[in-house]
């Protein structure tokens, strides 16, 4: 287009980010209906050990687990959420709590919209991506791979731990 000014460099960086962020956006997106997933089979374990009347140390069990997985989903909106990204690059969505905020916590469920809302920002307009936003970019990449590592763990070393406490008390 002849009215596009940006140098090709520029629109080349703005095509690997954007094609980062859309990645990005999908592994999010995967690993939370695989987190859903594991909670709703969690449920359906409480529920049969509330039903075989196990001692409360297994219920306890069960629940400080989905407890673990609650908080890694976290819902949509919140903490890390679309308004960290503005927050993180001084955005019109902006407020004060952007990602390592006092008290805020980056889940699955608000990483996808904070990547999403980067992609937005990152595609506004046909120019090379400021320092900023690739900044905002690099920074909300990593902690989705944060989540995700944190998603394996829990997946491999927690649920192998709840599952030889279960089948100790035959669930």
């Amino acid at each position: 287009d002849p009215r596009v000014k940006t140098a090709a460099a520029g629109l080349a960086q703005q095509f690997e980010m954007s094609v980062a962020l859309y990645d990005g956006i999908s592994e999010a997106q995967r690993a939370l209906q695989e987190l859903r997933a594991l909670r709703g089979q969690i449920k359906k374990m409480q529920d049969a050990a509330v039903e075989a009347r196990r001692p409360a140390e297994v219920l306890e069990t069960i629940a400080v687990f989905d407890k673990k997985a609650a908080a890694l989903e976290g819902g949509a909106g919140g903490p890390g959420g679309a308004g960290a990204a503005g927050a993180q690059m001084g955005g019109p969505m902006g407020g004060p709590m952007g990602p390592g905020a006092a008290g805020s916590q980056d889940t699955l469920a608000g990483i996808g919209s904070s990547l999403g809302s980067l992609m937005s920002t990152l595609q506004a307009s046909d120019t090379a991506p400021t320092s900023q936003l690739a900044a905002a970019v690099a920074e909300r990449l990593k902690a989705l791979q944060t989540l995700v590592d944190k998603l394996k763990s829990l997946k491999t070393r927690e649920l192998a731990s709840l599952n030889d406490m279960l089948k100790v008390a035959t669930l």
